[in-house]
């Protein structure tokens, strides 16, 4: 008779503690020592038992008053110590301890108008001394990281990053996109940026250039960042108005977030300091108002790791369990979402995530005709933003997010229109060289590519442009002329998704040329698309028939058929890569789709514990 070992590998271990997937899983927060005055926006460097912290805004009287007061931790308590020599608040610090550190820029003005400041002071343990100041003056939104004598800082307003070698701050490559109240961890040649402005916006520097990656799972602004590079951190906490002050925790793995273990208490704009491994969240504000909550992050220095499949004995819950696999976008699922304002809506633009979507104009049979109608999601309901779309159209594309997104070209009659989007109002930019519609699109406000699509004659064409942010270019075509189809990716990674006729061919863009890729599964025309070039799903279209419900998977090397959605459509709302693949949204669309709104959701890349049961 075979025995369990000889199946499956694994010995049936006795263990005190669930295996768990890596460190971060078994990460928890606990209470560590109150602040000595409740503060919140103070600039903050070091680890999680040696801290340094100055600045901020104060609880006192008048409420927000801007402080110079400064303290140290030691793993357990807060030090009054010498103060910072000019008040500020939203300073932001760098530290490798709680005897060196540095704290600069932010305003010194409680309420508006602000004036930044450049102001840089280091920390030697026993007083703080005024250095080489930055270049820019910096308000108060923006961010930092490092150590005392290797940090960076990337400003606001404007998005220039500068470097700290220890004596001086030189230039570097600007952000693609301003972070406002943004989360920040890494070092000077590797981090992550978080773009805050509540939405879920991220960039990854590798000590070069800044470009767009992953969004996070839930839009926030004034989180906090601790981590070793930018393939390894979490952002905490922070605010986002439709849900308010927010507990949670996500870990970057450098390919997708993943929601861990929440605050014990929800905070924004507060200090952070420490690693992934080990952090410190301190004061900040609450519900209650400027707090002196200080909050330890941990992980398990030792663990056993998970084997899907594996069975073993927990001697503290005095239980056999079994380790699931139930993580990733195999298993993803559509879900109803809140439902569409206006009735059968397609060939919309979109732009954004899950949580923080815009859906611009769209074609209504209704009516019928082009309209220009702008609409949010907040991942709960849509409602209708007053600042109506400059034209009537449908058959253009989106990309970017939500808060800073581009709109591009459409029909009738085919137009170059172009178009970014704050959130609140348009703002008209350079036009294509080549007026289209039914063209695709992908990247972020400030660097986009648009392919594809009908030009006037009509006729579909391969013309692809890139945009830098207020110009277009034609660059490099499409192999095959497109219409019709979806686009995801970055300006410089994209994938081309179907075609009309329905067809299942997809291209695969570098930044100088497309390039055939493996194709679909089924052909298919009027997909909508999210995700990167190497991860990313195609879902809803129509085939040469009939509309489909069918969802495929990109893994950067095959497509895989995964969940259909609950309703065949076809030209639905579709968000691109602003979008992550495990966390996405579409809406409306032809083929009774009608208001429907759907979101997809694929459990966080762990497994459970579950336990075994006799029935």
């Amino acid at each position: 008779m075979s025995e369990y070992k000889g199946i499956r590998g694994w010995k049936v271990q006795t263990v005190s503690t669930d295996p768990a997937a890596n460190a971060l899983a078994t990460g928890t927060w606990a209470s560590g020592g109150n602040l000595n005055t409740a503060r919140s926006e103070e600039g903050a460097g070091g680890t999680q038992t040696s801290t340094v912290i100055g600045g901020g805004r104060s609880a006192g009287s008048p409420p927000g008053l801007i402080m110079d007061n400064a303290e140290t931790y030691n793993g357990s308590a807060w030090t009054t110590v010498s103060t910072i020599n000019t008040a500020r608040r939203s300073a932001l610090g760098a530290g490798d301890s709680n005897t060196a550190a540095i704290i600069f820029g932010g305003p010194s003005q409680a309420s508006p108008p602000f004036s930044p400041t450049a102001i840089n002071e280091s920390w030697n343990g026993t007083s703080w001394t005024e250095v080489n100041d930055l270049n820019n003056s910096v308000s108060n939104t923006w961010g930092a990281t490092g150590t005392s004598t290797s940090a960076f800082s990337v400003g606001y307003p404007g998005t220039a990053t500068e470097k700290w070698n220890g004596t001086i701050w030189t230039a570097s490559a600007s952000k693609n996109t301003p972070s406002i109240n943004g989360a920040f961890f890494g070092t000077t040649t590797s981090a992550i940026a978080t773009v805050g402005s509540q939405t879920t916006g991220a960039e990854s520097y590798d000590g070069t250039s800044w470009s767009t990656t992953t969004s996070l799972n839930q839009a926030r602004e004034g989180g906090g960042g601790m981590g070793s590079n930018n393939t390894s951190g979490i952002v905490a906490g922070g605010n986002y108005d439709p849900v308010g002050f927010l507990t949670t925790t996500e870990y970057w793995n450098g390919t997708s977030w993943t929601e861990l273990n929440d605050l014990a208490t929800a905070k924004y704009n507060f200090g952070g300091s420490g690693s992934e491994i080990n952090g410190l969240a301190s004061g900040g504000g609450d519900p209650g108002g400027y707090t002196s909550n200080t909050q330890e992050w941990t992980t398990a220095s030792n663990f056993q790791k998970e084997n899907p499949g594996q069975v073993f004995y927990n001697s503290t819950s005095n239980a056999f369990k079994v380790t699931k696999d139930n993580s990733g976008i195999p298993l993803g699922t559509w879900a109803s979402g809140g439902n569409f304002p206006t009735s059968t809506v397609e060939r919309m633009g979109g732009a954004g995530t899950q949580t923080a979507a815009v859906s611009v104009g769209g074609y209504n049979p209704a009516t019928p005709g082009a309209f220009n109608g702008v609409y949010e999601y907040n991942g709960t309901s849509w409602s209708t933003n007053p600042n109506s779309y400059p034209i009537s159209v449908y058959g253009l594309w989106g990309s970017g997010t939500a808060t800073a997104g581009l709109f591009v070209g459409g029909t009738p009659p085919s137009t170059a229109t172009t178009n970014k989007f704050d959130g609140t109002t348009f703002t008209s930019t350079g036009s294509l060289n080549t007026a289209r519609y039914n063209l695709a699109s992908s990247g972020t406000e400030n660097a986009t590519i648009a392919a594809g699509g009908v030009i006037p004659s009509p006729a579909a064409t391969a013309i692809t442009e890139s945009f830098n942010g207020s110009t277009w270019t034609e660059v490099n075509d499409l192999n095959t002329n497109h219409n019709q189809f979806s686009q995801t990716g970055t300006a410089t990674a994209s994938l081309a998704i179907g075609n009309s006729p329905a067809s299942n061919i997809v291209e695969s863009w570098n930044g100088t040329s497309w390039s055939s890729n493996p194709t679909l599964n089924t052909a298919k025309q009027t997909t909508a698309a999210s995700g990167t070039q190497t991860y990313g799903l195609a879902y809803a279209g129509e085939s040469s028939t009939s509309p489909l419900a069918q969802t495929e998977f990109w893994n950067g090397t095959t497509w895989t058929e995964v969940a259909d959605l609950s309703i065949a459509r076809y030209a639905s709302g579709s968000l691109g890569v602003s979008a992550p693949a495990d966390n996405t949204v579409t809406w409306s669309g032809s083929s009774g789709s009608g208001t429907s709104t759907e979101e997809w959701n694929a459990p966080a890349p762990f497994g459970t514990n579950n336990t075994l049961t006799v029935s």
